[in-house]
């Protein structure tokens, strides 16, 4: 799962002033056997105002992350990638309330 994390990880809009503040490192570039660099997986866009055609916003400090509504493949990898996590995710037993009714 982490291989496949750090392979989409490529595709993710970062500025270059993070880049040089050492907060996330360059994404690493992927070549096919002639050298041709290959395009990203998965592409997620960043700005810092909240976008009007998102897919999956999330806000991370003062940046929005996303995935472009019309982007059909990145949604599709999108979607692959949240299942595994759906399916290893354990929900706990809801804490209800005891009913106890008396009984003589």
């Amino acid at each position: 799962m982490l291989e496949i994390m750090s392979e989409i990880a490529s595709g993710i809009d970062v500025r270059e002033n993070e880049i040089e503040e050492k907060r996330v490192e360059p994404a690493p570039v992927f070549a096919d056997a002639s050298g041709a660099a290959l395009p990203p997986l998965m592409r997620v866009r960043c700005l810092a105002e909240k976008p009007s055609d998102a897919c999956a916003p999330a806000k991370h400090r003062w940046q929005w992350f996303w995935i472009d509504d019309r982007d059909i493949p990145s949604m599709r990898v999108f979607a692959f990638l949240m299942l595994p996590f759906s399916l290893v995710a354990t929900g706990g037993k809801p804490n209800l309330p005891a009913l106890t009714i008396p009984a003589g």
